[in-house]
C-alpha cells in the first residue's frame, strides 16, 4: 500500500518546539520511496532540528561515521539547511549537506535562513517508525545577526560599541554544522581609547594541520585585511583570549568550497568593548614590543649588551586590579653571541594584604623564570615569587635575579589590591667560554659554547689537529668563580682513536658504546681518556637519519653538564657539535636528520668516569624530496623517506613510528 508520506512542521511564531520519526511504511515490492520533512521558522526565528536516535539500513563508507555518498544505496537520509526558501526548485539549488546512513546519527543543524529539509530515501519492505527520531525548535534569530548586517552579505555584520558594548559573536549557524564555501566578517569598531576583548566559549573547526589550510578564522588587528594579523586558528580552541591594540579589530571566518561534507560546529565567544583594559603604553614609551592579541604581554629582545627597564602596567600610576601581564626578555643567542638576563629592581610594591603567612604572595605577585620554563609551558616551576613592599633600606628591593642561559621571563598578577607595582633595569651581559680545534693550517673548528654550571664535556684533539684554544669572555658586571680545567698531552690515536669506524656503502645501521648494554668503562692503564669516533656517509644526494633508541650517560646537559663523559655529534654543516649526556627517558624522542650526506660521533670517557649502561643508535640513509611527499613504498619519517626494505628490518628507524609488528614481511 502506498500513501503520501511528506511532512510538514511551521512555526506559528514565539517559541515552539516538537518531535518528528520516521513514517511507517508497508512496501511489499521494494519500491523507492521518497518522504520530505520540511520545517518553516516565522520571520525572525530559525529551525534547529538534532536527531535522537537514528539506525538507517546501510553501512557508511570504511573509516567514516557518517554516511557520505555512495554507499548509502537502499536507504539514505539527505540533509538540506541551507535552504532560503520553499519555492520550487530551491531544494535542487540550495547547498547540498551531506547523506547520512548507519547507525550514527548525523549532528545537530541550525538553518542558515527560515527552512531546513530531510530527505528519507528507502527501498526496503517495511520501515519502522523508530528507524529515526529526533526534536525540532524554532529558535530566536536575533543572536546571530551580531551587529549592523553589511548590505549584499549573508553573515558579515560591523558591531559598534556606541550601540552595545558586550555580546554574543556566533558562526552562522552555531551550534549546528557550518556552512562550507562561506566568508563572514565581523569588523568590531569602538570609541577612541578603547580596546577588544574577545572570547571565545566554544571552538570547533575542522582541521587540517597546523597552517589552516581549510576553514578558519583570522583576527586581524585593525579596521581591515591589511592590517597586522593577531593569529589564524582552527581545529578546536580551548582558552582562546584576544585583545585589539587599539579601538578596531577584524574577524574573519572563512570556509573551503568542497564536496566532503563538514562536521564542526563553528565557533561561540563573547566580546567586549572597554576603556578599562591596560593601556599600552608603558610598554611602547619604552623600547618593548607588545605581543599582539594580549592585553599586556610584551617581548624584549637585545641589541647586543643593551639595557633598560621594565615596569608595571599603569606606570607611573598604581597598578590595575585583576590584571596578568607577560614580560618576555630575550638575549642573544647564535654562533656569536651567548648572553644572560641580570634583572635589579628600583621600585617595588606588590601588597601582600593582611596577616600574610610568611614567604607567600596570597594576591599579587611576580613570577620569575630563569630557566627557560616557557618554552614547555612550565609556568609552576618558578625560580622566584616576589612580592610586599621593599625599599633601598629595611626591607630591601628584592635582590638581583640572573638567568640561567639567554632567556628570562616574568608573570605579574596584580591580584585584588592595589599597589605602587615595580620598576627593574635589565641588562643583557655575556661571561662564557668557548673552544676550537686549530688545523694544520690555521683554521679553526668550534666545539662549542658554555656558561653557568653546565660543565663541558671532555675533549680530544682528533688526529690532523695541531692544537686547542679556549676563550674566555667576560663583561663588565658580576664575576663568578669560573673554570678549572687540566690537559695532557698524549700520543696521536688513529683516525677511529680506541674504537669506531667508517660505515658506507649501507642503507642503515647500528652503532653502540663500548661494551653496550654493560656499561662503558673508564680508560685504563695512564691514558686519561678513551675515545671513539664512528664516521657514517650516505650516497650523494642522500641524508642519514639518527634515532637512539636507548640513552644513558653519567651527566646533565643543563644541571653539571658532562664533566666525565660525552657524545658529540656533527649532523649540522657547520657549526658547533651536539653535545649528549644524561638518561632518555623512554618515551622521548631522540632524532636527528644530517643536512648533508656525512655525520660523525665522537664518544670520549675520561679517568673519571664511573660508567654507564652507554648507548644505542639507529642510523638510516634517507631522502628528504622537495614535494614533501615520499615515493609509494617509502615509510615517511617527519619529511625524510626511509628506503622500503627498512619496513622489515626489524630496528627502531623513526622515534615517530609507532613501535607495531611490521606486516607482509
Amino acid at each position: 500500500m502506498l500513501f503520501k508520506c511528506d511532512r510538514t512542521f511551521v512555526s506559528r511564531g514565539g517559541a515552539s518546539n516538537g518531535t518528528f520519526h520516521a513514517p511507517e511504511l508497508i512496501n511489499p515490492n521494494n519500491q523507492s520511496r521518497q518522504c520530505l520533512y520540511t520545517f518553516l521558522a516565522a520571520p525572525g526565528q530559525r529551525v534547529l532540528v538534532e536527531f535522537r536516535t537514528f539506525d538507517l539500513r546501510g553501512k557508511p563508507p570504511d573509516g567514516a561515521a557518517v554516511g557520505e555518498l555512495p554507499a548509502c544505496m537502499h536507504e539514505s537520509m539527505d540533509i538540506y539547511s541551507e535552504m532560503a526558501s520553499l519555492e520550487a526548485g530551491e531544494l535542487v539549488n540550495s547547498a547540498f549537506g551531506g547523506r547520512y546512513c548507519g547507525p550514527i546519527p548525523p549532528r545537530r543543524r541550525v538553518s542558515l535562513h527560515r527552512a531546513v529539509a530531510l530527505s528519507f530515501y528507502t527501498d526496503k519492505m517495511y520501515t519502522p517508525p523508530t528507524l529515526f527520531t529526533g526534536t525540532y525548535q524554532f529558535i530566536n534569530a536575533s543572536e546571530f545577526e551580531v551587529g549592523t548586517p553589511v548590505p549584499n552579505t549573508l553573515c558579515s555584520f560591523v558591531i559598534e560599541a556606541s550601540k552595545r558594548k558586550t555580546g554574543l559573536l556566533l558562526s552562522p549557524t552555531y551550534p549546528g554544522i557550518y556552512p562550507k564555501d562561506m566568508t563572514c566578517n565581523y569588523l568590531f569598531s569602538g570609541q577612541p581609547g578603547q580596546r577588544i576583548r574577545l572570547e571565545f566559549r566554544d571552538f570547533d573547526l575542522f582541521f587540517g594541520g597546523p597552517h589552516c589550510p581549510f576553514d578558519w578564522v583570522r583576527v586581524y588587528d585593525g579596521p581591515d585585511n591589511t592590517s597586522a594579523v593577531i593569529g589564524t586558528y582552527c581545529g578546536q580552541q580551548r582558552n582562546l583570549v584576544l585583545y585589539s591594540s587599539d579601538e578596531r579589530l577584524l574577524v574573519t571566518f572563512y570556509t573551503l568550497p568542497r564536496a566532503a561534507s563538514t562536521q564542526n560546529r563553528g565557533f561561540k565567544g563573547i566580546f567586549e568593548f572597554s576603556e578599562s583594559f591596560v593601556k599600552l603604553d608603558f610598554i611602547s614609551k619604552h623600547d618593548a614590543e607588545h605581543i599582539r592579541g594580549s592585553e599586556c604581554d610584551q617581548k624584549i629582545l637585545s641589541k647586543k649588551e643593551s639595557t633598560g627597564f621594565v615596569y608595571h602596567p599603569n606606570y607611573p600610576f598604581p597598578y590595575i586590579q585583576k590584571v596578568v601581564c607577560r614580560y618576555f626578555i630575550y638575549g642573544m643567542q647564535d654562533s656569536q653571541n651567548l648572553e644572560r638576563v641580570r634583572l635589579e629592581f628600583q621600585n617595588f610594591s606588590i601588597p601582600k594584604g593582611e596577616n600574610p603567612k610568611p614567604d607567600s604572595c596570597p594576591d599579587g605577585y611576580l613570577k620569575v623564570y630563569l630557566r627557560g620554563q616557557e618554552a614547555t609551558d612550565s609556568y609552576d616551576k618558578h625560580d622566584a615569587e616576589l612580592c610586599g613592599e621593599g625599599s633601598a633600606g629595611n626591607p630591601p628591593f628584592p635582590p638581583p635575579l640572573l638567568s640561567d642561559g639567554p632567556r628570562l621571563v616574568m608573570v605579574f598578577s596584580s591580584g585584588e589590591l592595589q599597589g605602587r607595582g615595580f620598576k627593574a633595569k635589565y641588562t643583557f651581559e655575556t661571561d662564557w667560554v668557548e673552544a676550537w680545534w686549530v688545523g694544520r693550517e690555521g683554521a679553526r673548528v668550534p666545539l662549542g659554547r658554555w656558561c653557568g654550571l653546565a660543565t663541558p664535556g671532555p675533549m680530544h684533539s682528533p688526529r690532523g689537529a695541531t692544537g686547542l684554544v679556549i676563550a674566555l669572555h667576560t663583561d663588565s658586571e658580576a664575576v663568578a668563580s669560573g673554570f678549572k680545567a687540566r690537559y695532557i698531552f698524549e700520543p696521536a690515536k688513529s683516525i677511529f682513536g680506541d674504537c669506531g669506524g667508517n660505515m658506507s656503502g649501507a642503507e642503515w645501521g647500528v652503532i653502540t658504546s663500548p661494551n653496550f648494554p654493560q656499561n662503558y668503562e673508564q680508560p685504563k692503564n695512564g691514558p686519561a681518556s678513551r675515545v671513539c669516533n664512528w664516521f657514517v656517509t650516505a650516497r650523494p644526494g642522500k641524508r642519514l637519519l639518527l634515532n637512539f633508541e636507548y640513552f644513558a650517560v653519567e651527566g646533565h646537559l643543563t644541571e653539571r653538564g658532562c664533566p666525565a663523559a660525552v657524545l658529540r655529534l656533527w649532523y649540522e654543516s657547520p657549526g658547533p657539535p651536539l653535545e649528549l649526556c644524561g638518561e632518555k627517558a623512554p618515551g622521548d624522542r631522540w632524532q636527528y636528520l644530517s643536512s648533508s650526506n656525512s655525520i660523525r660521533l665522537s664518544f670520549i670517557i675520561a679517568d673519571k668516569a664511573v660508567g654507564a649502561t652507554g648507548w644505542r643508535a639507529v642510523w638510516t640513509e634517507v631522502t628528504v624530496p622537495e614535494s614533501g611527499e615520499c615515493e609509494e613504498g617509502a615509510l615517511d619519517c617527519g619529511g625524510a623517506c626511509l628506503p622500503p626494505a627498512a619496513r622489515c628490518s626489524g630496528l627502531k628507524h623513526c622515534a615517530l613510528a609507532a613501535d607495531t609488528k611490521p606486516t607482509h614481511c
